[in-house]
């Protein structure tokens, strides 16, 4: 009898541990706090009226590169969405942002926010929401109009195929369905396997070892990231890049994505590549 439910115990448990690996592949696990009601006084937001609270730092050049798409956002939606940001931190990671710092929130290219934008110096407001991913920047945090958390995203978010449609939802009651975008993979009409390689083991399956030279999309790529988010060079170095690549039997191999690291900030940036190798678009976080 002893042996039987020991027996089915690990049946359980294996089948268990495959739906949460399945789910961890193919679907997002919910994060607890959606579903969760916010105080909107604490927040400083309109009463019945869906938000997107904004939380970012003057260091952090992703949440300043956000700017320009958070304007749109506020033209083209002023009537169905509020928008809402919060400087954690100043011109200094791990100094907390003082007022005067809200006065050099402006964008790479010089644009200023048409939103309000206070402090939440000790991040207080921010851990209030216990984001599952810790302090992660910039972090937006969507609230329907009952003022409960329907989604919470801890990157930089593309415009056009990401936050507006998300926002267009939120406005009209619906959730905002955001899931981390994954670039398709190239046709494989001979096998291939996607794969996750360091640089160098890239530039020798591309054939640009020998020679001394970088794979040329992936360099456009990697250089249009860094003006995405205003990142210097020596921020992101490119031979430091962690690749996923496909790979065909055949010997040929395409870039899907690549990674670079800014070590000193904590910062991040990934950049994703159409199948044909050309730069598709990149996301930027900073921790």
């Amino acid at each position: 009898m002893r042996s039987s439910a020991r027996a089915l115990l690990l049946t359980a448990a294996v089948f268990l541990a495959g739906v949460f690996s399945l789910a961890g592949c193919y679907g997002r696990i919910k994060n607890p706090n959606e579903g969760r009601r916010i105080d909107v006084k604490a927040y400083g937001i309109e009463s019945g009226k869906p938000a997107l609270l904004v939380f970012g730092a003057v260091w952090c050049k992703p949440c300043m590169s956000e700017i320009p798409a958070l304007n749109r956002a506020s033209r083209d939606l002023s009537a169905g969405v509020q928008i809402a940001s919060f400087l954690v931190e100043g011109p200094q990671k791990g100094v907390s942002a003082a007022p005067k710092d809200t006065e050099l929130v402006i964008a790479p290219g010089g644009e200023k926010p048409s939103y309000r934008v206070t402090t939440d110096s000790s991040w207080n407001l921010f851990d209030g929401l216990q984001a599952q991913s810790g302090r992660a920047l910039p972090t937006m945090v969507f609230v329907d109009r009952s003022a409960t958390i329907v989604r919470i995203v801890q990157r930089s978010m593309h415009y056009e195929s990401e936050l507006l449609p998300a926002l267009q939802a939120l406005a009209a009651g619906a959730p905002p369905v955001v899931e981390n975008p994954v670039p398709e993979e190239p046709p494989s009409e001979i096998p291939g396997q996607r794969k996750n390689l360091s640089f160098a083991q890239w530039s020798a399956l591309s054939g640009n070892e020998s020679t001394g030279t970088v794979y040329s999309g992936v360099h456009a790529g990697w250089q249009q990231g860094l003006e995405d988010f205003a990142f210097l060079e020596d921020d992101m170095p490119f031979r430091a890049a962690k690749m996923t690549a496909f790979l065909y039997a055949d010997g040929r191999s395409y870039p899907i994505q690549g990674v670079w690291d800014a070590s000193l900030t904590g910062c991040k940036l990934t950049v994703f590549f159409n199948r044909d190798g050309s730069y598709l678009r990149s996301e930027g976080i900073c921790r």
